[in-house]
């Protein structure tokens, strides 16, 4: 990290005196690094921070805990640090964050791949022939098209079926019906299981057929 950046950083975070020196809210500072909301760059603190501890890291001795206020209007214990020990710590972070993207990464590829392979097992065990990843004239994809005969089924699959994944596959499944075939069936798959009584019953008013898997 740059000198001039770390000033354009300083400008946004907490700061008190120790011992004549300025010290920074290091959650402050990492919100501004990241662009990110103060309570994300807790929740990347904290998980940092456990890490350090794990490893007994030095560095842990340099940070200086004082209470400040927060957007609440309340006082809360918070972390702070010199510019010289975040230099020293930012990397580390950074280090730390690139992993976890990386594992999240993986692991929802893995779970679309699993939920994918799921759903052509469940349509060919009916005798449907499946192709999977379809591209529509708009050069959008579709997840899978599902044929037997004249039957034909669109499906958008989705790990979980949670309010906004829902509002999403919604969206997707009704504009590629249109663009695809109007009279096709359209399918939402997902592993989810407890499936808000809400999203049933709005599947059955478009008429989207649910399959969990």
């Amino acid at each position: 990290m740059g000198e001039l950046a770390l000033d354009q950083l300083i400008q946004h975070a907490r700061m008190i005196m120790i011992d004549d020196l300025p010290y920074y809210s290091i959650v402050d500072l990492i919100s501004a690094a990241r662009k990110v909301s103060r309570r994300s760059a807790r929740n990347y603190y904290n998980v940092f921070k456990h890490r350090l501890r794990q490893e007994q890291h030095p560095v842990l001795d340099q940070l200086k805990q004082h209470k400040a206020p927060a957007a609440d209007g309340k006082t809360y214990r918070t972390d702070f640090v010199s510019t010289q020990t975040f230099q020293a710590i930012y990397p580390l972070l950074h280090h730390l964050l690139k992993q976890q993207r990386t594992r999240i990464t993986v692991r929802s590829a893995d779970e679309i791949s699993n939920l994918h392979s799921a759903v052509m097992k469940h349509y060919e065990a009916q005798g449907f022939s499946v192709a999977q990843h379809v591209r529509l004239p708009s050069k959008r994809v579709l997840d899978l098209v599902a044929t037997r005969g004249d039957e034909i089924h669109l499906i958008e699959c989705k790990v979980k079926l949670a309010s906004a994944h829902f509002f999403q596959a919604v969206g997707q499944i009704l504009c590629y019906a249109m663009e695809y075939d109007a009279d096709c069936q359209r399918v939402i798959a997902t592993f989810d299981q407890e499936i808000m009584p809400y999203i049933r019953q709005r599947c059955a008013d478009l008429q989207i057929d649910l399959l969990c898997v």
